[in-house]
């Protein structure tokens, strides 16, 4: 049986990415043996190596690299180099949405977008006599667009099989995915597949199979749903609350939550209800009317904000530990500092500490990028108000990695820069820092369920210092013992 090892690279908090675990499971079904190593991240050269050391056999044809939103290291780097230095015959295959920031030299192939069929076909290729696969030349590397070529959406099965050997605990929060793509188009996002149409879902019983064995064998039972969108039908949304309430336990699930059709489609609440998805992100980007309207969100800002409360009241009224993240991007079309401060005032004065909120300075992905597909802004900037800030401007005023390494664009409108809409976001976040709730991709990091944080009366980043900090490194310092002994 051919056999591989895929690392999953997250950047900065040891977290269980789904991607990994996604491929292994698809690529098992046909007779691969596949092993998934998590917070790759946060392993040495030497533990590397020792992993590597281990597995070897003549049957180990490739290792893989899963990168989440790009996030190759250089320690990683190295890693790869020495792989093909001494094992020139494994090949190094990295995955992810979109190409990593360091395109490594070791690597043999790269594969971005949904990668299932895309693996699927190139390992056809690489050991069992299959067809040549279609690829493109990037920066000198061979980069298969599996979202192009090989497309994996919509699949009706998106199982996830974890493993004895991925050494789950029931505090970790674990991913699962109800469908693949959104029907909206929003002119600043730059998500892989944007505005599908049809039943992009997958089947309900695949998805109670997936929650069902991961608590009875580990005893997992909360999650982040990685949907775009996921409440973009009701129907949609039924169709899961239903299956839900036949799971044998009450699951916890948190997600994106598009905030407008929320509020105007009260029947949807007692659904997610039902489903017990109760951790909402709101990517609501903009409470500015004139900028709602540019953005395809034009619901008006007093009801928004009014549903919103009301929302928040109804879940309270249930009993049910209900947490809520406004999520706000600062430097949109036809925002100005004023409405922005306005929206600031807002969030202090009616949202927190009762829920949180995150902010961002906005980000336009540039065309000619490797590692981020461009949005509808990035392909036409007079269109929407902005111009091309000079780069030695940029380069002078703000350090920003993603600008200086051409993967954003250094921007200005009427109102803000790109690094004056970032400067704004980042002081309003420091400001509230006191208030402001962990959000529930916090709880994840932290292992913490809605139900102990308010228990514990956790309520943000700096009473979650000590016990709670050290338990999720004890746990990653446990993952590691055992993946090297």
């Amino acid at each position: 049986m051919f056999k591989a090892v895929i690392f999953s690279l997250e950047e900065h908090h040891p977290y269980r990415s789904l991607g990994a675990h996604r491929i292994a499971s698809f690529l098992r079904q046909y007779g691969w043996d596949i092993e998934v190593v998590n917070y790759a991240n946060h392993f040495s050269l030497d533990e590397l190596q020792t992993i590597f050391k281990q597995r070897y056999n003549e049957n180990l044809k490739f290792i893989g690299a899963s990168c989440n939103f790009g996030t190759f290291s250089e320690g990683f780097d190295v890693y790869c180099k020495w792989v093909k230095e001494n094992f020139p015959h494994v090949k190094i295959l990295v995955g992810g949405q979109y190409l990593p920031e360091i395109m490594t030299k070791a690597a043999d192939y790269f594969v971005t977008g949904y990668g299932e069929n895309a693996m699927l076909a190139l390992l056809k290729y690489l050991f069992s006599n299959g067809p040549s696969v279609r690829f493109n030349i990037i920066k000198g590397k061979k980069v298969i667009d599996g979202t192009a070529f090989y497309p994996s959406a919509p699949m009706k099965s998106l199982y996830v099989e974890y493993e004895p050997r991925d050494y789950l605990i029931p505090e970790e929060w674990t991913g699962v995915e109800m469908s693949r793509g959104c029907k909206f188009e929003c002119p600043y996002c730059n998500f892989p597949i944007l505005g599908v149409k049809g039943d992009y879902t997958r089947d309900a019983e695949d998805y109670k199979l997936q929650l069902q064995k991961n608590y009875d064998l580990y005893g997992i039972n909360k999650y982040l749903v990685a949907d775009e969108t996921f409440n973009d039908t009701t129907e949609k949304i039924i169709k899961f609350a239903d299956v839900t309430e036949t799971l044998s336990f009450t699951p916890y699930l948190s997600g994106f939550i598009r905030a407008d059709l929320l509020v105007l489609r009260k029947q949807d609440r007692e659904h997610l209800a039902r489903m017990r998805f109760l951790g909402h992100f709101y990517g609501v980007e903009s409470m500015n009317q004139e900028t709602s309207k540019v953005i395809g969100k034009g619901i008006k800002t007093e009801r928004l904000q009014d549903g919103l409360l009301e929302v928040n009241e109804y879940y309270k009224s249930l009993g049910l530990p209900f947490r809520s993240t406004i999520a706000l991007v600062v430097g949109l079309p036809k925002e100005t500092v004023q409405s922005q401060t306005d929206t600031f005032e807002w969030l202090q004065k009616y949202w927190l500490p009762n829920q949180s909120t995150l902010t961002w300075g906005l980000e336009i992905p540039a065309p000619g990028s490797t590692s981020l597909k461009p949005s509808k802004m990035s392909m036409d900037l007079p269109k929407y108000g902005y111009k091309m800030q000079g780069m030695e401007a940029a380069d002078k005023n703000w350090g920003d990695f993603h600008t200086l390494y051409n993967n954003t664009i250094a921007w200005e409108n009427e109102n803000f820069t790109h690094i004056t809409a970032k400067e704004m976001a980042n002081e309003f976040f420091m400001n509230v820092k006191e208030t402001n709730l962990i959000n529930n991709f916090g709880l994840s990091q932290l292992l913490l369920s809605p139900e102990e944080a308010i228990e514990k009366r956790v309520l943000n980043h700096e009473e979650a210092d000590g016990e709670i900090w050290l338990k999720r490194l004890k746990n990653l310092n446990r993952y590691k013992y055992l993946k090297l002994n």
